[in-house]
């Protein structure tokens, strides 16, 4: 419970299993005043902490530490144990162990005191802070520098609008890295802060904005993941699209063919098409596979993505033929006339320069495959087109890519029921479908241990 202390500030202290389970977490006191706290241990030294414009000051018995506002709590709560024990800040050996163990108990004890601080003194910086570190659990270049704040209304659009967050946290990796920033694959603080002042044309197709994307992204639908936003750089859009359905589809659609390098003809129909079309559309391929699809799922709209993807539809004006096209296709699929046939077809759709041989081996994955009974790697062309045929659904269209190491394809047995499963190389489970691309439990069965199997992988770097 608080205290008062004897210059009227306040004091707390910090108790509880988590801060440690020796008795020296229980005896650290914070003592908070207007710009910073004190903190206090009868056996550790006196350390003080202050704010300062956009730096933390932090003032013990031997030295004095600056740091950015926006240094890691972690890193944070380890110069504050390092000072508190009167110990350099060392990097390695048996002193960082030792600060390591005391940054631990007090980072928790410190925390609630530097949101404080952070939201009395920088309220934008902190707001900031939040929303980056809830979208990609880091804090950017730019919103880590005072010239961000130096623009006002760049704070307040940060705030005000999800897209213009969206914009700031992939500036710098994802919606920087197109053909007319070649030049500049690392850009700048300035760069970054010349870019954001017209964060809208981010999402542009030629860098500016537009009526339609400006009323999409002023209107965008929570259900939209982040990261699938910035496909909109890829496309224009002919009308604004505010309906989570229909903006999910269109994304995981543009998503998927850039991945493929497939061109989609049929793109207008689905620009074009009124969300209550789109998702008519969505329910008559959940009636064809025997699934519950939710629009508004983004897994289950990559599965309908995939699924008008894979049937290589004509250039039509209308969403509802584009989605019977696909049905029609799918459902084609199931009467295989043999191997070979089904490898001659395979070369004309996928214009193959050569007719792929059975034997023809398909990429091996970053990590062996799991050992687990009932679950096969499909290591040839052959097991891959014998695959689709079986099961009745186009895993087989998926052979080329299997072997590029695009993907990694399995079949799997469970509780009597069958499924193949696409592991993409980027590391995700990306599909999972029973015979003629229904659901069962082979499905998620399956999604559940080669999860597990995914996390085994080394990091890109270290793969060869």
């Amino acid at each position: 419970m608080p205290v008062a202390a004897r210059d009227g500030t306040r004091r707390r202290t910090a108790l509880g299993p988590r801060l440690g389970s020796g008795v020296h977490a229980a005896q650290y006191r914070v003592v908070e005043r207007w710009d910073g706290v004190r903190i206090e241990h009868p056996l550790r030294h006196i350390v003080d902490l202050r704010i300062e414009r956009w730096q933390f000051e932090l003032s013990g018995a031997s030295r004095q530490v600056r740091l950015s506002i926006f240094t890691a709590p972690i890193r944070l709560a380890r110069t504050l144990a390092a000072m508190l024990l009167g110990l350099a800040d060392a990097e390695h050996g048996a002193e960082f162990d030792v600060i390591r163990r005391e940054a631990w108990m007090i980072a928790e004890l410190i925390e609630p005191y530097r949101r404080r601080l952070l939201d009395r003194h920088q309220p934008d910086a902190s707001a900031i802070e939040e929303r980056m570190v809830r979208l990609r659990r880091f804090v950017p270049r730019l919103a880590s520098s005072p010239v961000f704040y130096r623009t006002p209304y760049l704070a307040r659009d940060v705030r005000r609008f999800p897209a213009a967050a969206i914009a700031l946290a992939y500036l710098e990796d994802t919606l920087w890295n197109l053909p007319r920033n070649a030049d500049d694959p690392r850009p700048t603080i300035a760069a970054q802060r010349r870019a954001m002042r017209n964060w809208r044309g981010l999402f542009s197709i030629d860098g500016r904005p537009y009526r339609s994307l400006d009323r999409t992204l002023m209107n965008l639908p929570r259900s939209v993941p982040p990261a699938l936003l910035c496909e909109l750089r890829f496309v224009r859009l002919e009308r604004p699209m505010t309906d989570a359905a229909e903006l999910l589809l269109l994304l995981q659609c543009v998503a998927l063919a850039r991945q493929r390098s497939q061109p989609i003809d049929w793109l207008p129909a689905l620009l074009l098409a009124p969300p209550r079309i789109i998702r008519a559309g969505t329910q008559r391929v959940a009636v064809a596979t025997g699934r519950t699809i939710d629009p508004l799922d983004p897994d289950q709209a990559r599965f309908v993505a995939a699924y008008l993807l894979d049937a290589f539809g004509p250039a039509v004006r209308r969403f509802e033929q584009v989605v019977a096209h696909a049905i029609r296709r799918h459902q084609a699929i199931g009467h295989r006339r043999g191997l070979d046939a089904d490898i001659d077809d395979l070369r004309h759709l996928l214009d193959l320069p050569a007719r792929p041989s059975p034997d023809m081996p398909t990429a091996a994955p970053p990590a062996p495959p799991p050992a687990v009974a009932g679950l096969r790697f499909l290591a040839t062309v052959g097991e891959v087109i014998e695959e689709g045929r079986r099961m009745g659904h186009c895993i087989g269209l998926y052979a080329d890519r299997a072997v590029s190491g695009e993907c990694f394809l399995f079949h799997a047995e469970h509780q009597g029921s069958t499924a193949s499963i696409e592991v993409g190389a980027e590391g995700r489970v990306r599909q999972a479908s029973g015979p003629r691309n229904r659901h069962n439990a082979a499905c998620d069965w399956a999604r559940r241990v080669l999860g597990q199997w995914i996390r085994s992988w080394p990091p890109p770097r270290d793969r060869a």
